[in-house]
């Protein structure tokens, strides 16, 4: 047998055991009955859902509601990122490039029709289009069978090892329902098997959701799920503090306190999920030179925005991965504020006498912006290196930011389970990039995606972490945390899916 089957096979076995019953219950499970009784739930999210359809819409919001009602093959959940199959029950790739999947029998859709192989087939065909948000995901693609009903198989054109945590986010639609209406309608009235079925939604005042009882897993808790969106941190703070409100999103560091003083609420904290990456465009002037580079990553000071400006709620960030992901590199370049040696590696770049640039930033892209980037300009002036914030909205910043137009620029991802999806969510990682190339990095990438063992993979992906810190391909500052609020009447934690440790459900997780 060879080594790829061999992976191959204990990972198809893996994947059927996680279905057993023998599995220990999440702490969710084990809940009180009170909580596992509560009738409804409120919960405020940022903005409003844009669309129901998962491949017309990418975004927070959109993904939120997508996880409650759709369901992918295969999703990795909870604090761990456990492994859990969906609509996939059993899988195995018997070639690099080939891959099966055993679907879950006896799944129905909210309008009691089965599910099948021809709705997977159906998904992944339409997901691929040109106008799908999710056909990055199936670029690989070049054949997809049925081999029965609860059997499909998908070819690849290339080793391609993280495909089951890149497909998270490729929930099925139910084919009829899609054919007929096309995405506008399915966007606004979608017809999905997971817990939680569509009830109602009155757009720019609530989404209701109710558990749908005929579930492949049972029917979930809290019954009914009302999800508004309020853009007004004080607001959804008021909406809470009056209990209108069992959960809130995005609590204000400077509110962080009055949630904690009250002792009918409770302030959830997810320490350093949501980090910014500030883009050099490297094959401009100065920033061609990787030592002006790294010279801005020994300029600035981590440790006070995460403890100053933040007050704790953050992590230091020295590169694309957190010292707590696999993918991180302990040998790499750690960044810690030095401004003689900033200045010296200016020195021998030529730039002793400092020089001026353009920093290209979206409005409202992390919490504490404005103060956040005056300090960091700052304390890059401290080595000569005059700087000029340009705060653009995001649909000029966009654009620009696509066609590499910046001497600098920001980029946000998450902190995620797969490695490559940090390194591909990075656009200015990839092997295109209009403003960055290193063919170094492109061959570990290449590798670690035909290398099929997690252990051996991750390795390759440390030998990138390592190159991509000591190119300083990006300024990379910290990774600020998520508050939120919660009526205690409700003690809800956050349960991440789809690898994401900024995406979360509002039920209770089952076993």
């Amino acid at each position: 047998m060879s080594d790829h089957a061999r992976v191959t096979r204990r990972h198809f076995m893996t994947s059927t055991l996680a279905t057993g019953a023998a599995l220990a219950a999440p702490a969710w499970a084990q809940a009180p009955a009170a909580l596992r009784s509560v009738e409804q739930i409120t919960v405020l999210q940022l903005d409003e859902v844009a669309s129901l359809d998962p491949l017309a819409d990418f975004t927070n919001p959109g993904l939120q509601m997508h996880a409650h009602i759709l369901e992918p093959l295969i999703d990795f959940t909870g604090p761990d990122f456990k492994m859990t199959p969906k609509l996939a029950l059993s899988w195995d790739n018997p070639t690099p490039t080939r891959w099966r999947f055993k679907l879950r029998p006896n799944v129905t859709w909210h309008d009691g029709t089965p599910f099948t192989a021809e709705d997977v087939k159906y998904t992944f065909e339409t997901a691929k289009g040109p106008t799908s948000v999710k056909n990055r995901y199936l670029a690989r693609v070049q054949k997809i069978d049925i081999l029965d009903p609860l059997t499909i198989q998908v070819e690849l054109d290339a080793a391609y090892a993280p495909l089951l945590g890149s497909w998270v986010y490729l929930y099925i639609v139910q084919k009829k329902t899609y054919e007929a209406g096309g995405s506008a309608e399915f966007g606004k009235k979608p017809v999905g098997t997971g817990p939680y079925r569509l009830v109602e939604w009155q757009k720019q005042q609530q989404l209701v959701l109710e558990a749908y009882d005929k579930h492949w897993n049972g029917p979930h808790t809290p019954k009914r799920i009302v999800v508004r969106g309020i853009r007004e941190a004080g607001t959804r703070l008021a909406e809470l503090q009056t209990g209108r409100a069992d959960i809130i999103f995005g609590v204000p560091i400077e509110m962080a306190k009055t949630v904690e003083s009250n002792s009918q609420l409770k302030l959830v904290v997810q320490q350093g999920v949501r980090p910014p990456y500030f883009v050099f465009n490297s094959k401009k002037p100065p920033f061609e030179d990787r030592r002006v580079r790294q010279a801005m990553n020994y300029a600035v000071d981590r440790e006070g925005i995460v403890k100053g400006i933040l007050q704790g709620y953050g992590e230091v960030r020295v590169g694309p991965f957190s010292p707590t992901q696999a993918a991180f590199n302990p040998a790499g370049p750690q960044y810690t504020l030095d401004v003689e040696r900033a200045r010296a590696l200016l020195k021998e770049a030529g730039k002793d006498g400092g020089f001026s640039f353009t920093w290209l930033l979206r409005k409202d892209f992390m919490v504490k912006d404005e103060e956040i980037m005056q300090a960091l300009a700052n304390q890059l002036g401290k080595v000569g290196i005059k700087v000029t914030l340009q705060f653009l909205e995001s649909s000029v910043y966009t654009p620009r930011y696509a066609n590499g137009d910046f001497d600098m620029a920001v980029n946000a991802w998450g902190k995620s389970l797969e490695a490559d999806s940090v390194i591909t969510g990075l656009r200015w990682l990839t092997e295109n990039s209009k403003f960055y190339g290193n063919p170094q990095v492109d061959a570990a990438i290449t590798k670690a995606r035909a290398t099929f063992g997690m252990p051996e993979r991750t390795l390759v992906y440390q030998e990138a972490d390592r190159l991509l810190r000591e190119d300083a391909v990006g300024l990379f500052t910290h990774a600020q945390s998520e508050l939120y609020g919660t009526n205690r009447r409700y003690p809800w934690q956050p349960w991440a899916y789809a690898g994401n440790a900024g995406l979360l459900t509002y039920y209770v997780p089952k076993a």
